[in-house]
């Protein structure tokens, strides 16, 4: 489509964005802001389009992230902070967003996808694992350029040197 621009700002009703509403619209570029009452994004929502700025509303209900629904999104610039009540980030949500500089994490999230944040190679200090993440999926963070990982009183994973391991550390993810 020949989409070069979206402003959700009045949308006060929307819940969800669902998969490939935007899929490749390479056109769509500039500043999106999820809505406060949007629970879900879906599977591969604004799959490669170009925005270079990703916000979400201060009192935002957001729940999930689908998978691949950032993915390819390589004009996305700045810092990403996913908002609290954020459960889920699914496989592949921001793979490929290569100038993605700082990605914060809220203390409600309890599951990473795999390859959630693969290539993110511009990602640079560090990221906090809150003790609600239960599951973190194989090359969540793989060629990232994270110096860092804190655990946040998390007992399923630990932080040994640079490296985030399972808590047996029989598994290195990152």
């Amino acid at each position: 489509t020949d989409i070069t621009s979206l402003d959700l700002s009045g949308a006060t009703n929307l819940q969800t964005i669902g998969a490939s509403a935007f899929y490749s619209c390479a056109s769509l570029s500039g500043s999106i802001t999820i809505p406060a009452n949007v629970t879900s994004i879906g599977k591969q929502a604004f799959y490669t389009t170009a925005i270079t700025s990703l916000g979400f509303s201060t009192d935002s209900h957001l729940q999930t992230i689908g998978d691949y629904a950032f993915t390819g999104c390589t004009n996305l610039t700045g810092s990403l902070t996913i908002p609290e009540g954020v459960k889920s980030i699914g496989n592949d949500t921001f793979h490929n967003c290569t100038h993605i500089q700082s990605v914060s994490l809220p203390t409600t999230l309890q599951t990473i996808g795999a390859n959630a944040f693969y290539s993110c190679s511009a990602v640079t200090g560090g990221i906090t694992i809150h003790a609600s993440v239960t599951s973190i999926g194989d090359g969540a963070f793989a060629n990232c350029g994270i110096s860092s990982f804190i655990n946040a009183s998390n007992q399923k994973y630990k932080v040994q040197g640079e490296a985030l391991l399972t808590s047996d550390g029989t598994k290195i993810l990152a």
